[in-house]
C-alpha cells in the first residue's frame, strides 16, 4: 500500500521504501549544507504494487525458481521474458498519479528527467555498481515508460546473476526508482574512499570523464584517474598519478 512516492529530502528517513540509492542522496539533502538536487522516489511499495496489479508474482516466482546462475543461455532466456512481462504491464492508476504529482510538485513538470534505479540492498555493504538500468534524458511525457524499463532492468542477467551470488531474494532487492532532473554534465566522475587502484597508499581514488558519467559506469570509455593522500590539504600520489 501507500506511499507510493516520497521526496528526495525526506527519503534518508526511510530506507526501506527509497533503496539504498534514494536514502543515500536523501542524507545529502539533510547536510544542509551540500547542494543536492531536488526530485522524488517512487517506493519499493509502488514495485510490489505494479506486481499485484499485473498479476506478475506468480510468474515471477516461477521462473526465479528455474534458474541456474552457471547456466547462461537458462539464464538469458527467463531474464529476457522477466524483462517482457515488466515492459508489457500497466503502472498501477495510483502509482501513476503519485508519478505525476510528483513530477508537479518537486520538479518543474516540463524539464528532462533521470529515472533511477533505488533497489533496496543497492548501494549498501553490496553495491550493486553498474548492475541495474539508468533512463536519461526522459521526457516528462515518457516518464512511466522509463520508469517500467527501470523496474524491468532489475530483472538483467548481470543484476539476478549478482543478486544471487550475494545470497539475497527477490524481495530483499525491491526496486524503488529515484527521479530527478536531467543534468547536463560538463564533466562526471566517481570517487572511492579507498583507490582501487592504489591499495597501498592510504588514498582517495578519483575518476573522471567528460559529459555524462554512463560511459564510465558502463566501462565503455577509460577515465582520467587520480590519486590522493587523505590529509586536510589533499596532494597528489606521486606513484598513483593522474593518467592523461
Amino acid at each position: 500500500g501507500p506511499p507510493y512516492s516520497v521526496p528526495l529530502a525526506a527519503a534518508g528517513e526511510c530506507p526501506e521504501l527509497a533503496g539504498g540509492h534514494g536514502a543515500n542522496l536523501g542524507r545529502v539533502h539533510g547536510l544542509g549544507h551540500v547542494e543536492a538536487l531536488p526530485g522524488f522516489v517512487v517506493t519499493a511499495n509502488a514495485f510490489h504494487a505494479f506486481l499485484e496489479h499485473n498479476n506478475l508474482r506468480e510468474a515471477v516466482n516461477k521462473r526465479l525458481c528455474l534458474m541456474e546462475v552457471g547456466n547462461v543461455r537458462l539464464l538469458s532466456s527467463l531474464t529476457l521474458e522477466l524483462q517482457e512481462l515488466f515492459l508489457a504491464g500497466e503502472v498501477p492508476p495510483k502509482v501513476s498519479t503519485e508519478i505525476k504529482q510528483g513530477l508537479a510538485t518537486y520538479l518543474d513538470g516540463t524539464g528532462r528527467l533521470a529515472v533511477r534505479s533505488s533497489a533496496l540492498a543497492e548501494d549498501s555493504e553490496i553495491s550493486f555498481a553498474g548492475q541495474y538500468a539508468s533512463e536519461l534524458d526522459v521526457h516528462p511525457d515518457d516518464v512511466l515508460e522509463a520508469y517500467k524499463r527501470v523496474l524491468a532492468g532489475k530483472y538483467c542477467p548481470r543484476a539476478v546473476s549478482y543478486r544471487i551470488s550475494n545470497g539475497l531474494t527477490d524481495n530483499d532487492t525491491a526496486m524503488a526508482v529515484l527521479i530527478v532532473p536531467m543534468i547536463d554534465a560538463r564533466s562526471s566522475g566517481v570517487v572511492y574512499s579507498l583507490d582501487p587502484d592504489c591499495l597501498s597508499r592510504d588514498s582517495v581514488g578519483i575518476y573522471g570523464v567528460s559529459g555524462l558519467g554512463a560511459s564510465l559506469v558502463d566501462g565503455s570509455v577509460v577515465p582520467v584517474k587520480g590519486s590522493l593522500f587523505r590529509d586536510r590539504e589533499p596532494r597528489l600520489v606521486s606513484d598513483c598519478a593522474f593518467d592523461r
